[in-house]
């Protein structure tokens, strides 16, 4: 009988750290290569809500039309309503100001006592701008919508021939005419 090198009790324990070394050697391939395509829980990306960039502006043009005015008129009154054909770009009613130009180019001086209201489709006054003052006295942060109209009370003054002129402000930037027929 041919003498054995190996201890009968040893080969046993050879062939187990033999197949521990094997079971290390996989495991550890398998974290190098497995783990850094696993996501382990990184928060998901932030998605801030887009902002105008600074110093951008947009053409009132391209975000507001106004139909032509229809005219009624009762004593001391005269009622210029435009309804809003269409309107974008989240238009807020302090975008916008108002004025009225004469046919030769001058601007109409409104007298005191000249009103601008916004109405919704319920006809509910949801903006009031002074004339006068060039200013928003109530309304001003309420988005504008096509089923808007808008009802400048001339107080009894004629402005047939001449044009009224919406101005952007803020990011807004230009005019919309509307003649006034």
């Amino acid at each position: 009988m041919a003498a054995s090198l190996v201890a009968p009790g040893s080969l046993r324990l050879i062939i187990v750290a033999a197949v521990l070394a094997v079971l290390v050697v996989v495991v550890v391939v398998g974290v190098l290569v497995l783990v850094p395509a696993i996501n382990l829980g990184s928060p998901a990306p932030v998605v801030l809500p887009s902002l105008p960039a600074p110093n951008v502006t947009v053409p009132v043009g391209s975000a507001l039309a106004l139909d032509l005015a229809s005219e009624s008129a009762a004593p001391s009154h005269t009622w210029y309503n435009f309804s809003v054909a269409a309107v974008a770009g989240g238009l807020a009613l302090d975008n916008l100001e108002f004025q009225v130009q004469s046919p030769t180019g001058s601007i109409v001086v409104p007298s005191e006592s000249w009103s601008l209201d916004v109405l919704n489709v319920q006809g509910v006054v949801v903006g009031v701008y002074s004339m006068p003052l060039a200013v928003w006295e109530a309304g001003g942060a309420v988005p504008l919508t096509s089923q808007d109209g808008i009802s400048l009370d001339a107080a009894g003054a004629s402005l047939s021939g001449d044009t009224f002129i919406a101005i952007g402000a803020g990011s807004f930037q230009g005019s919309v005419d509307v003649p006034i027929r």
